[in-house]
């Protein structure tokens, strides 16, 4: 993946629109892109845009609120272009990706003003795709930067230095822990013992007390949501009826008013009624899908590696179990040799034939089974995650056929608004369209409460026939019981896979780990290694002589380079080759130390190193150290007099006024 282009419009410190090239014809051979400017002048902003334009919401935290997250888009806004209302403003970012072969461009934007709501936008190959949803694009993005993985490729000097001085791992943690998405098996894990404890009673006859006051409790306030919502609906029931009667009496005017258009407008009616009709449909059969298995192939990757390992294990114990089988199979060949003839088979020879067979390559070291899942469940989950992919291609079909369906309906919604030249048929029109639109939202509301009403409805039901249920029958302490064993097998088969998948994640780590500190570190450690412990996380440095190395004693650069040894080391073991994205790195280096980065980690951290500097982090002798891994070089310097940063191409000492790259 590439990135093209960075564009600013009102965004910080940057007023009016800017577009930042970020490739020409040196990038593939010199990737480093870099960017110079004064503390203030907009550095962090290129940075902060990058984030924002493919992370969204998660830019600011995992989970903020989206008042939090409106208060903080008013707050990115240029303060000159929003006192002059003139605030629309927007980030966006064109990508390369090459995708079956062929490269693919991307190009996504956020906008939003202090009046009006973020709107998202992805444009591919020039083909903007209107079908997909604000939702629907906010899943490309994050199947494209998966949760995790963003501060490992874009970070700035404050999260290095966070990780140099964390000495407890817990920093090493949280970052293992989104990357491999550990954080969601462990809510999965902690639901799992609410379930637990639900079960865990002291006697039965509280037991059974309890769960009927809380089932009554939860019927009586299904109950209550049902009559409010069909409460709801008899409102909008008549609030339809009443802008049906409006529509009728507009659409009569009109067709006294216009003539043959107005009869012609029918035939394009029905065509839009089926067409909306048809859409519908198409909708329902998303839903239906969404509803179903289509959510596993979100995580493609996933269960195509625990598809991987269930095949490995199912092959595992077949040869396990044929071993078992061949040993009792040759006893009772002997034994029936030995009945046939005068002469017994010698048992050396029996041991021979069974240790040869053992010592084929297929039966040798035969690893542990982790998950051990029948074969029966085996197939079924494969079936499932099969199953899942056929859904994924029919949603995408579905939605393609839903994309040409909009588009129609669009086309001839525009034919339905065109007005004929009486200014008053005009009025007419903007009316009948005010109240279709109207009506549709009603009709969308209407529908939404019926629906409610009917899932509370059932919800009621079903927590009726429960209480039927106790109340009619005891001795359910036996499958309560079985149920509380499941529950409890299931959590030790995911705290075992949690622990595999990290302690695997971890041995991998310290390889990438120890050959990336050891290439940057100043001081040259032949045999030198490092340990995680994969309970505390705690990264421990081991010597040439087995000694262990005090990390508090050692120089705060090294600690630095430390941080960027680790961060290099889980962008490799996250998989992804993303671009690099470095705010301000070079702070509290000395010159040896930024030697080593310049030479052996800007040149060859990623395919495109963005680098954002002072002049006296990248002064003329290192700029000159890094100038034949560089393609394009920027100066971005604050002009008071226009409240807004410029950006031109060269770098401080270089800079071409000529070379401004404000667009307007």
């Amino acid at each position: 993946m590439i990135f093209n282009q960075i564009h600013l419009e009102n965004f910080r410190v940057f007023k009016g629109r800017h577009s930042i090239p970020l490739v020409n014809d040196a990038t593939q051979n010199a990737p480093v892109i870099l960017f110079g400017g004064l503390n203030g002048s907009g550095k962090t902003s290129i940075l902060t845009a990058i984030r924002l334009v493919l992370l969204g919401k998660r830019a600011l935290s995992p989970n903020p609120t989206q008042k939090a997250y409106d208060e903080y888009l008013c707050a990115q806004i240029n303060h000159a272009a929003k006192q002059q209302s003139e605030d629309i403003t927007s980030v966006g970012l064109t990508i390369t990706r090459n995708e079956s072969f062929s490269d693919v461009e991307y190009l996504v934007i956020r906008s939003w003003s202090t009046t009006s709501p973020e709107e998202l936008t992805l444009v591919i190959d020039g083909v903007v795709q209107k079908h997909l949803s604000k939702e629907q694009v906010e899943g490309f993005l994050i199947d494209l930067i998966p949760p995790g993985v963003a501060d490992l490729f874009f970070f700035d000097g404050e999260r290095i230095a966070e990780l140099a001085e964390d000495d407890t791992g817990q920093y090493l943690k949280q970052a293992i822990n989104k990357l491999l998405g550990v954080d969601v098996l462990q809510r999965l894990e902690d639901d799992l013992d609410i379930y637990i404890q639900k079960l865990s009673r002291d006697s039965a006859s509280t037991k059974d007390l309890s769960q009927i006051n809380e089932l009554e409790a939860l019927k009586e306030e299904s109950l209550r949501q049902s009559y409010y919502f069909r409460q709801q609906a008899d409102q909008l029931s008549i609030q339809l009826r009443e802008r049906e009667i409006k529509k009728n009496q507009l659409e009569e005017k009109i067709a006294v008013r216009g003539g043959a258009w107005a009869r012609s407008r029918d035939e394009q009616k029905n065509k839009v009624s089926a067409l909306i009709k048809e859409e519908a449909e198409l909708k329902s059969l998303i839903l239906s899908q969404l509803a179903g298995l289509y959510p596993i192939s979100l995580a493609n990757n996933f269960f195509e590696g625990l598809s991987s390992e269930l095949e490995q294990e199912l092959n595992v114990k077949q040869k396990s179990g044929f071993l078992v089988e061949l040993d009792s199979a040759v006893e009772k060949a002997a034994q029936l040799i030995s009945r046939k003839s005068t002469k017994n088979l010698p048992d050396d020879i029996v041991q021979a034939l069974i240790r040869e067979i053992k010592l084929l390559p297929d039966y040798q070291d035969l690893p542990d089974v982790q998950i051990d899942l029948s074969s029966s469940e085996t197939s079924r989950l494969m079936e499932h995650i099969q199953l899942a992919k056929v859904s994924r291609d029919d949603v995408n079909q579905q939605l393609e056929s839903l994309a040409a369906t909009s588009e129609c309906l669009e086309n001839l919604s525009v034919n339905l608004q065109r007005a004929p030249s009486e200014e008053e048929l005009v009025e007419l029109y903007e009316k009948l369209n005010t109240i279709n639109e109207s009506i549709f939202r009603t009709k969308q509301s209407y529908i939404s409460a019926l629906s409610n009403a009917k899932i509370h409805t059932e919800k009621a039901l079903e927590l009726a026939k429960k209480l039927e249920k106790i109340y009619s029958k005891r001795g359910l302490d036996g499958l309560e019981q079985k149920a509380r064993e499941r529950a409890l097998a299931a959590k030790a088969v995911l705290q075992k896979f949690v622990t595999n998948r990290i302690q695997k994640s971890i041995r991998q780590l310290e390889v990438y780990f120890s050959e990336a500190f050891s290439r940057l570190s100043r001081k040259k450690r032949k045999g030198f290694r490092a340990t995680i412990d994969v309970n505390t996380f705690n990264v421990i440095l081991i010597d040439s002589d087995g000694g262990e190395i005090n990390r508090k004693s050692i120089s705060a650069g090294e600690k630095q380079i430390f941080a960027f040894a680790m961060l290099d080391a889980l962008a490799n073991l996250s998989g992804k080759s993303l671009p690099l994205v470095i705010d301000t790195p070079l702070g509290r280096l000395d010159s040896e130390h930024r030697d080593n980065l310049v030479d052996k980690y800007f040149p060859i951290a990623s395919n495109q190193v963005i680098v954002l500097s002072t002049d006296t982090e990248i002064d003329k002798q290192f700029y000159l150290q890094l100038a034949p891994h560089m393609s394009i070089s920027y100066h971005i310097e604050y002009i008071e007099e226009a409240n807004s940063s410029e950006i031109t191409t060269g770098y401080f000492w270089n800079a071409s006024e000529q070379g401004v790259l404000n667009a307007s």
